[in-house]
C-alpha cells in the first residue's frame, strides 16, 4: 500500500464506506445507523444529514441514539466550548445541533420508515438517556412524535454498522495497511 500517514489512511477507508453509502438504498442507511459503531466516527452521519435523500425515520433515529439531552445541559455552543470537560467533543455537539435543526425545518422529507424513539425495534426507550442531567435547553416536541410507516428490521451479517463485504473490504485494507 502506498505510503500514507494514519489520518490519510483513515480518510481513505471513511471515503470507501461514504462511496459504498452512496450506492446504497435507504434502507440499508437506515440498517447501517441502527448497528454503527460511534467510535467510527460520524463521517457517515454528516453524510446523511446532508443528504436530503434520507428517511426521516433515520434521521430521527440518530439524533436520539446521539444522546441529545447530553448536549442540553448548556446554552449554546459558546458554553459548550467553555465547558470541554463536559463534552467528548464540539464535533459532536454540532452535529446533535445541526440535525435537530434540519428535522425541524423539514429538510428530511421522504418518510418511508417507522421510528419511535420511545419505544425502538429493541423497546428500548431513547428519550429516557440522560433524563437526569440537569437541562438549560428542552429538545423540542417534534423530536419525540413517533414516526409510522414500514418497521426495518435489524441489519443481519453486519459488523459495527458495515455490511459484510464492505467491513471485510475495509478490514483487508487495514491488514495491508497496518502489515506494511
Amino acid at each position: 500500500m502506498e505510503d500514507l500517514t494514519e489520518e490519510e489512511f483513515e480518510a481513505k477507508c471513511d471515503a470507501l464506506v461514504l462511496e459504498y453509502a452512496a450506492s446504497a438504498s435507504p434502507r440499508i442507511w437506515h440498517q447501517m445507523v441502527m448497528d454503527w459503531n460511534w467510535d467510527s466516527g460520524l463521517y457517515f452521519f454528516e453524510w446523511l444529514l446532508n443528504n436530503p435523500s434520507t428517511d426521516r425515520a433515520t434521521a430521527l433515529m440518530m439524533y436520539w441514539m446521539g444522546g441529545p439531552r447530553w448536549f442540553k445541559q448548556v446554552a449554546d455552543r459558546a458554553a459548550a466550548q467553555a465547558s470541554r470537560s463536559v463534552f467528548i467533543s464540539l464535533k459532536s455537539f454540532d452535529f446533535s445541533e445541526a440535525l435537530e435543526q434540519r428535522y425541524c425545518a423539514g429538510y428530511f422529507t421522504n418518510s418511508q420508515f417507522s421510528f419511535d424513539p420511545a419505544h425502538d425495534s429493541n423497546g428500548y426507550d431513547w428519550t429516557r438517556e440522560y433524563a437526569d442531567k440537569p437541562a438549560v435547553r428542552e429538545i423540542p416536541p417534534l423530536l419525540f412524535q413517533k414516526l409510522s410507516g414500514e418497521i426495518v428490521e435489524p441489519p443481519v451479517g453486519f459488523t459495527e454498522g458495515l455490511p459484510e463485504p464492505l467491513y471485510q473490504q475495509l478490514e483487508a485494507l487495514r491488514d495491508e495497511y497496518y502489515d506494511e
